[in-house]
This record gives C-alpha cells, sequence and structure tokens, in this order.
C-alpha cells in the first residue's frame, strides 16, 4: 500500500495543517531548537529548511533531537498510539467505526498495522474494540431513555434486527426491555488486598469493568452501587481468579502489559482521552495539556481532567499518571496519599 506520507513534500504539508491522521507515520525535527515533534503537534510552526523528518522517535532521539514537551512523541508506544488516536478522531469526523480496510485505507496503512496498534495500546483488536464502543454507546443511549430503534443506530449499528438477534451478548436482555430497565446487567466482582489497600476488581462478560480502591473494604461495594446504579452485584466465586489476578500483578508491576479484555464505558472524547493515557509510561507522567494536545484539542484541558475522573478502571487506564502543569499532583478520585504512592512506586520500579 502507498504511504501517503512517505515524501518529504506530503510530510511538509502534513505539518503545515498538522494533520493527526499523519500521527504515527513519522515525527519531524527542528534544527534550530534541536527538538522533535508530530505532525499535528500545536507549536509554531518552523520554516520549511529547517526541519528534518524522521519515521520513528528513536531516529529522531539517534539523531540528537529532544522530545517536545507539548505533544510528548516519545510517549506513543511504537507509534501505535498515533493511528489509534488518529483513528479515533476519523471516527469522530464520520460519527460512526467504519470497517478495518476503511480505515486502514484512510489512514495509509496495511489492515495488519493498524489492528496491531489496536491491540498493543488497548489491548483489543480493532474489531473487538469497536464492538465494544458501540455496545457502550447502545447502553449509553438506552439509559438515556432513547427509543430502542434511535438508540440502535445512534450507537452506529446499521442493522435493528442484527442488534435484536445479538441483544442477550450486548445487553442480556432485548434493547427495548433495556431502555425501560436502564442499565440493568450483571456484574461479577471480588474484594481483595493489594499494594494499595483494599481493592475492589469488577467485570462484565465483555471485559473488567471496574476497580476501587478504599482504606474501608465495607465501602467498596456501595462505591460499586453508586457507579453501576441499576446493574446486578454478584460476589464472585473464589476459583474466578483471572480478572483478580491480572489487576494484582498489574499493580505489583506496572509496566507489565494487562493481557484481558476491557469493557471501556465512555463518550467518543472519554475514550480517546483514556487511550491517550495509556501511551504514558510508568515511572513517567504528563500534563493534562499534554494529553489535551495528544488527541489534538489542545483547549479541552478541563474536559480531559473530567475524562480522567470518570475513567473506572482505576492503574489499568492509567489516570494517575496525570498531573497539573505547575507541577501539582492534581485531582485523584482515591486520594492524593495513593496518588503519590503509586508514582512512587512506578519511579522505583
Amino acid at each position: 500500500m502507498i504511504n501517503e506520507f512517505a515524501t518529504g513534500n506530503a510530510r511538509l504539508a502534513a505539518v503545515r495543517s498538522r494533520d493527526r491522521k499523519a500521527d504515527g507515520q513519522f515525527v519531524y525535527g527542528v534544527l534550530t531548537t534541536g527538538i522533535y515533534c508530530q505532525p499535528s503537534c500545536a507549536s509554531r510552526p518552523a520554516r520549511a529548511e529547517n526541519l528534518r523528518f524522521f519515521d520513528a522517535p528513536a531516529s529522531a532521539e539517534k539523531a540528537g533531537y529532544r522530545a517536545c514537551k507539548r505533544c510528548r512523541p516519545d510517549q506513543q508506544g511504537s507509534m501505535a498510539a498515533g493511528l489509534v488516536n488518529a483513528a479515533s478522531a476519523i471516527a469522530d469526523d464520520l460519527a460512526a467505526w467504519p470497517a478495518l480496510a476503511t480505515m486502514a485505507k484512510s489512514l495509509q496503512c496495511s489492515t495488519a498495522k493498524l489492528n496491531s496498534a489496536f491491540k498493543e495500546v488497548t489491548g483489543l483488536s480493532y474489531a473487538a474494540y469497536v464492538r465494544g464502543h458501540k455496545a457502550s454507546t447502545l447502553r449509553a443511549h438506552l439509559g438515556d431513555g432513547e427509543r430502542a430503534t434511535h438508540a440502535v443506530y445512534s450507537a452506529g449499528y446499521g442493522s435493528v434486527s442484527r442488534v435484536y438477534e445479538k441483544s442477550d451478548a450486548l445487553l442480556g436482555m432485548s434493547p427495548a426491555r433495556y431502555a425501560a430497565q436502564g442499565d440493568t446487567e450483571t456484574l461479577r466482582f471480588a474484594i481483595t488486598q493489594s499494594a494499595l489497600g483494599p481493592t475492589l476488581i469488577a467485570w462484565t462478560a465483555a471485559g473488567l469493568a471496574c476497580v476501587l480502591f478504599d482504606n474501608e473494604p465495607s465501602n467498596l461495594q456501595n462505591a460499586l452501587k453508586v457507579r453501576f446504579a441499576k446493574a446486578e452485584l454478584i460476589l464472585a466465586d473464589p476459583a474466578e481468579t483471572a480478572f483478580v489476578d491480572a489487576v494484582l500483578a498489574k499493580i505489583d508491576d506496572p509496566g507489565a502489559a494487562f493481557d484481558l479484555p476491557l469493557d471501556i464505558r465512555g463518550t467518543a472524547f472519554q475514550t480517546r482521552v483514556w487511550t491517550a493515557l495509556q501511551t504514558i509510561p510508568a515511572g513517567a507522567t504528563a500534563t493534562y495539556q499534554d494529553i489535551a494536545n495528544r488527541i489534538g484539542k489542545p483547549a479541552s484541558v478541563r474536559a480531559v481532567a473530567n475524562a480522567c475522573g470518570a475513567n473506572r478502571l482505576a492503574v489499568v487506564i492509567p489516570c494517575h499518571r496525570v498531573v497539573r502543569s505547575d507541577g501539582g499532583l492534581g485531582g485523584y478520585a482515591f486520594g492524593e496519599a495513593r496518588k503519590t504512592a503509586l508514582l512512587e512506586r512506578e519511579r522505583d520500579h
């Protein structure tokens, strides 16, 4: 497949237009500053004669350039996150997620490369990620009281009948019944002890749905009820250890990959923020402004902070690695002391 950004002229045009589709395809260095950036970086553009193009951050650093602190191209995880973020931007513009081949064509990359990027960043294949995104969007629309037929199309499904055929897997009941009952579903959960204190881990048939911490174990189930008000909560059998073991391993080894599926629920904007959070390496931090820049929304700092606060998958989606631009810790749902402990553990690790 022809790479749209293979030539110097195409790359220059992408930098000039701050084309988010080019993120993940290359980075550029500025000769006069010694800094390299992503194509969509909001920094003031340099003269063309001062630009140098590189296929990857490692190549730029080998040539002596330093990563831009605004767009943080060094935290893009083998450039995979750039592709995922660009795909999310296209899905936002289309208000739908196209098929893998169509999305890959829009990004001028192979289907294998795009699928690999999604697995690296989200832990899911492109198809699995899109299925989960559609299902969570459908639940959100039905929970907001939309009529079932309208909610199905709003979530990006092309056929009402197909959704009804698969409704047991998607919702546990028909869309009409789900709309009438709200967020009725089943969550299995376990309460255990981790290095961060009493910990609740909950999951659905779709994947890991919630990770919570509290100093008092008795508060955890109530906190889960608040987040999933109309769900049926079932205490998991002690033999159901897969999600529990995976979360505890992630807490003990922050740099380890999380290989189980995630039941991610949020708006398209929140999902883009959470995807960007997963590219911050263990032991590093990013500011709310960094994340806003990285998703191509530099004016959305407050919305980024709100998305971090709405994250239900503590540690697995590392919102604790986001701090204020003035060096302050910023907020954290489980307290500043636990956020400090998390960051210190990761730096030591």
